[in-house]
């Protein structure tokens, strides 16, 4: 059933001009910022396959809100149902699938392998009134337009938070699609719901009277009588309106309750799995947000069984890592910075995704190497946030790569995908100058320290020595079962004389702080921040030193 391979998108919403493809999957994950264009992206297929005649735009749904730029969304759709090949809208309007990939419009010369694809255009003027055509890409077939009816066979459903019809049975519902009735019955359906709720009507008007509103009434009478409207009697009676012949009133109930009254979390999944079932019939289903109303165990759950789906088509967005982690890399798609398009991932990301999920939301990326960067980040954007920044104003996401040459080839990867990211590292692990170098290349900002060393060993050679000393007494503080001052050699009472402050003293310090792991955790390294960081923004920290020339670079990188 019917599939979306390709969409286009121009001057709507955030898009100026937007294209994209999602190749043959069947299950496509939309991931990044807050309002990077993913919402927007399922709002534009949801419009452009539509059931409704009247779907509505506004002048703030054109880019910029320049109405004189149409908004036109174009959607190549495969695998459509076969009762669509025999619509007038289609005829000779539809384009070839090659087993390579490539969409061609000369269906002159045909083959077995060949798919059958439908080019849907959705355009709204300035007028706002929306018109879907079927677009062959030849100049000797002019666009068919497509009616509501027909693009119902597409089976696109939208599952929104409120939104209630999808537990009803009228003719645009998942819930009819799912049913799979015959014109036929349909036709029987409508016929009896009709006589169902005459019979309710009759029943109702012969044994029901509403004397407590007749007063009412008689003033209307009055008064309409002077205006010129003749009646015999104005009274209050039952009216069953238009809509209530419809099999909209006829809606899934849950334990004799209707499912629409329904707690959020509960219709979430009651809507979901309607929808799980549609697409095993080849049904479009959009859902935005996945995770939002549910707990991490059913997002789980319920990701397992559409990923693996082979028929129909599910689209999603979703801000969770638990979608991440549990989608195949080739599922995932993150909206471009530009919003020109989408960037899918390579099997290289495979690994990344699983280890560092929450990186692909963010802006931008720290990569550090160990626990005690991490605490180091961890605080640095506590003391950022108690000022009125943080990493999370700038969209920064660390993450901890663990050693190695591994945030290398993090920060690489993201790279090659022009996410801005910055290496957190040390200088002493040898082997690894080339990963340096091409990260460099890659564009990666790169903050470390002097040859040879770690973030404790360049802490310890440029801070003065009063800082010192107090990181000294806190190593001792934090690492109880360790004699600190006698492996330093310096006595607990003589370690604030200065005559102690020498550059050999101030390297075994640093060769003891690496070796003894004195900050070697997360909690560790943040108190090692506070007291070095509050010591660089108070100006205390010499300027002329690697440690403050770094710490202003990261700085200078997180505000930038």
């Amino acid at each position: 059933m019917a599939r979306i391979r390709n969409i286009r998108i121009q001057n709507f919403r955030c898009f100026k001009n937007f294209e994209a493809s999602f190749g043959d999957e069947n299950f496509v994950v939309l991931i990044g910022r807050g309002d990077s264009g993913k919402s927007t992206i399922l709002k534009a297929i949801d419009a452009l396959l539509s059931p409704q005649w009247n779907y509505h735009f506004s002048d703030w749904d054109f880019h910029n809100g320049t109405v004189e730029n149409p908004i036109i969304i174009e959607g190549d759709i495969v695998d459509i149902p076969d009762e669509m090949t025999t619509l007038e809208c289609v005829g000779f309007n539809y384009k070839l699938l090659k087993s390579d990939g490539t969409i061609i419009t000369d269906i002159s010369n045909e083959e077995d392998t060949d798919k059958l694809v439908l080019t849907i255009r959705l355009v709204v003027d300035d007028s706002l009134e929306p018109k879907w055509f079927v677009v062959s890409g030849r100049d000797n077939l002019s666009d068919k337009e497509i009616h509501s009816k027909e693009r119902e066979l597409f089976r696109s459903f939208f599952i929104e938070d409120s939104n209630d019809s999808h537990y009803s049975y009228h003719r645009q519902s998942p819930l009819a699609a799912l049913s799979q009735n015959t014109r036929e019955e349909k036709d029987q359906l409508n016929h009896k719901m009709t006589a169902i709720v005459r019979g309710a009507f009759l029943h109702g008007k012969n044994v029901s009277s509403f004397e407590e509103f007749n007063a009412s009434a008689s003033k209307v009478q009055e008064y309409a009588s002077l205006l010129g409207v003749e009646s015999t009697s104005f009274d209050a009676q039952l009216d069953f309106k238009e809509n209530a012949y419809t099999l909209r009133n006829v809606g899934l109930h849950k334990d004799n309750q209707p499912c629409r009254l329904l707690g959020n979390g509960s219709r979430r999944l009651i809507s979901m799995a309607i929808q799980l079932e549609l697409t095993k019939q080849g049904g479009i289903v959009l859902v935005d947000e996945i995770e939002q109303g549910l707990e991490s165990d059913r997002i789980l759950n319920i990701i397992k069984m559409y990923k693996g789906n082979k028929c129909g088509q599910m689209i999603l967005t979703t801000h969770s890592p638990y979608v991440v982690c549990e989608s195949n890399f080739n599922q995932l798609f993150r909206v471009k910075s530009d919003h020109s398009g989408l960037w899918n991932f390579e099997e290289d990301f495979a690994a990344i995704l699983r280890t560092f999920p929450e990186l692909f939301f963010a802006r931008k990326i720290i990569a550090c190497e160990g626990k005690t960067e991490e605490g180091f980040l961890r605080k640095l954007d506590s003391i950022m946030r108690e000022m009125g920044d943080g990493f999370s104003l700038h969209g920064i996401i660390s993450a901890n790569c663990k050693g190695g040459d591994r945030f290398y080839k993090v920060a690489i990867s993201f790279r090659t995908y022009n996410v801005d990211v910055c290496v957190f590292c040390d200088h002493d692990v040898k082997g690894i100058e080339e990963k340096h170098k091409a990260a460099e290349q890659a564009g990666c900002k790169i903050v470390r320290w002097q040859k040879g060393l770690c973030l404790e060993q360049q802490i310890f050679n440029d801070i003065k020595w009063d800082t010192l000393v107090k990181l000294v007494n806190l190593a001792q503080k934090l690492n109880p079962n360790l004699n600190i001052f006698e492996k330093m050699g310096i006595s607990e009472e003589n370690i604030l004389s200065e005559h102690n402050d020498t550059a050999a003293n101030r390297s075994k310090i640093g060769m003891l702080a690496k070796k003894d792991s004195w900050f070697k955790d997360i909690n560790r390294g943040e108190q090692l921040a506070e007291v070095v960081y509050t010591d660089f923004l108070s100006g205390n920290v010499p300027q002329n030193t690697v440690l403050y020339n770094q710490l202003a670079e990261l700085t200078k990188w997180i505000k930038g």
